[in-house]
């Protein structure tokens, strides 16, 4: 067992403090003033008496779980050197090697002498901490939570006023004022209300642009529509079938097609003159001398990626030989079906081969030119004796001025 002891004199009493495994006792001669575990202790210090009658006697208390456990009255003297005892010989105890078997497993124990001083002290300084955070962050924000308030109060009248002025401008049937207006509104605040406003004015000003023949500005119009009812699909339908303005095919361009005059026509294109000031001419010419047959591709455009005519051509050249003596229909027909090969940019490429296969057979009994549009292409098929044609253009589109 370790015992360590301090005796002091104490007026006429005789005290002996003695620290014996983890208790601290302390004895009056040979009788036990007190005994208190060390665990409990926490805290140790002096303080002036306030109920003796002598000034110089001071009072030594032990704390513990935020409760005193005991004082005793010393002498000044006897008072600081006990408790630096004390405090020295606890502490020693306490991280002395000693084990405390728990859960079946032992640990080193630890000391926590003085620890509520401490926790105290730290958790004061962590508040103190927080509020001075706190306070910062309230002087820094409060001033930006103000201006936002402030500029949401001015955002919502911006909107108002020219959520109102566009409606009005579209009433007066000024639309693009009037859509511009809701537009402008729509970038303060994106509403269900604005959305419904512009898309119905996109509607409007579409079916005047349709209704004039404008058909491109039509469908920009369509197409920045977020709802489309089941009319303007249709519309959108029409100007795609008949309401292309431009004279020039769209993604087809020359080297498209010469890749299919390759095998087994072997048909390069060369560049004649020119037959306007904007139009250029590409000839695949080939004579094919074992049957008879002159085969021609002519097109004509304003450059390689702006083609704006198709002409495929078989010809005879001794007319007065019967056409099926010298497989003249055979190879036209093949030459001629190259029409159904070319890439246009159309949902219904299929619709241009049922066609062909339909009308071809009738050339050869008929001079009647056969005509067909196929969303927004012209095709006609055009035969007399010994010469069959194929010519595929953009349909025209007569605008209102």
């Amino acid at each position: 067992m370790n015992k360590i002891k301090l005796s002091i004199k104490n007026q006429n009493d005789s005290l002996t403090w003695m620290i014996v495994t983890d208790t601290l006792i302390l004895k009056n001669r040979e009788t036990n003033v007190f005994s208190i575990p060390l665990s409990l202790i926490e805290t140790i210090k002096v303080e002036r008496s306030v109920n003796h009658k002598s000034p110089s006697q001071f009072e030594l208390v032990i704390e513990g779980g935020c409760k005193i456990l005991s004082s005793i009255i010393l002498s000044r003297k006897n008072a600081f050197r006990t408790q630096k005892w004390l405090e020295s010989n606890i502490y020693k105890a306490r991280i002395r090697q000693r084990e405390i078997k728990t859960n079946g497993e032992y640990h080193r124990y630890r000391p926590h002498l003085f620890r509520k001083d401490f926790l105290d002290t730290f958790l004061h300084v962590i508040a103190y901490i927080c509020i001075v955070v706190l306070l910062l962050y309230i002087a820094y924000m409060y001033p930006r939570l103000s201006q936002n308030q402030k500029n949401q109060q001015e955002n919502q009248l911006s909107y108002e006023f020219l959520f109102q002025e566009g409606m009005k401008l579209v009433e007066l049937d000024r639309l693009t004022d009037g859509i511009n207006k809701l537009e402008d509104a729509q970038s303060l605040k994106n509403t269900e209300e604005v959305q419904k406003a512009i898309n119905s004015a996109y509607l409007e000003r579409a079916q005047f642009y349709f209704d004039a023949k404008e058909f491109e500005k039509a469908k920009r119009d369509i197409l920045q529509m977020k709802i489309r009812p089941s009319s303007v699909e249709k519309m959108l339908d029409l100007i795609e079938s008949y309401g292309n303005t431009s004279p020039y095919f769209n993604k087809i361009n020359l080297n498209q097609i010469e890749k299919l005059l390759g095998n087994p026509w072997n048909m390069p294109f060369k560049k004649e003159n020119e037959t306007e000031k904007t139009k250029i001419k590409w000839v695949a010419k080939k004579y094919d001398t074992e049957n008879g047959i002159i085969l021609n591709c002519t097109i004509t455009g304003a450059s390689i990626d702006k083609i704006e005519s198709i002409v495929l051509m078989s010809e005879m050249m001794q007319k007065d030989l019967k056409e099926n003596g010298n497989n003249f229909e055979v190879i036209s027909k093949e030459f001629l079906g190259l029409c159904t090969k070319i890439p246009f940019s159309i949902e219904n490429l299929g619709a241009i081969e049922v066609w062909f296969n339909k009308w071809y057979p009738k050339m050869a009994s008929s001079n009647y030119q056969f005509k067909e549009q196929i969303s927004g292409i012209l095709f006609q098929l055009m035969g007399t004796k010994g010469v069959r044609v194929v010519e595929i253009r953009m349909a025209e589109v007569t605008k209102t001025p």
